[in-house]
């Protein structure tokens, strides 16, 4: 695996075991909860953070259909809540991808590495790593809302649940 690319791996991998998490002792009542209008659920999260696996993975060259018709991409102010998938669904989403995106990255060279990518991300280098340094750091950013929701759903962090059972 190219150096530059095993930490991004690694974060990957903590983030499958966090997002994994997130689903313990809720159900799909639960996890569509809003503390407020236009704010993020647990499910709208959980949507998100799978699209965003999708986009990653298209980033790399995995070439697997955004699943909900990107209805994930951008804010819950957008969704229509009746469309809203089951967790299940959701949570069967991001394991394929990312079983994907995790055989890819070993394959990844200084070419793939340093070339533009198709879309434009708020990094200042304008390459595929970097494109993946930001998905990778957004994910973890996502995480940590999830962490905070289910904390305020009376359930345990995320931190919590997968270190200090």
């Amino acid at each position: 695996m190219h150096a530059s690319v095993r930490p991004i791996a690694e974060i990957l991998t903590l983030n499958n075991g966090f997002y994994d998490k997130s689903f313990e002792k809720l159900d799909d009542e639960m996890a569509r909860t809003q503390f407020a209008p236009n704010t993020s659920s647990v499910t709208w999260l959980l949507a998100h953070l799978a699209t965003s696996r999708f986009q990653m993975g298209a980033l790399i060259g995995i070439q697997k259909e955004i699943p909900w018709d990107g209805m994930f991409a951008y804010g819950i102010d957008q969704i229509e809540h009746d469309k809203i998938p089951a967790l299940l669904e959701i949570k069967n989403c991001w394991g394929g991808v990312s079983e994907s995106i995790l055989g890819r990255l070993p394959e990844l060279g200084d070419v793939e590495l340093n070339a533009e990518p198709a879309r434009e991300f708020p990094t200042s280098e304008k390459t595929t790593l970097a494109a993946l340094a930001f998905l990778t750091q957004h994910e973890v950013y996502h995480l940590g809302q999830l962490s905070y929701i289910r904390r305020l759903l009376k359930e345990p962090g995320l931190f919590k649940l997968l270190f200090l059972r």
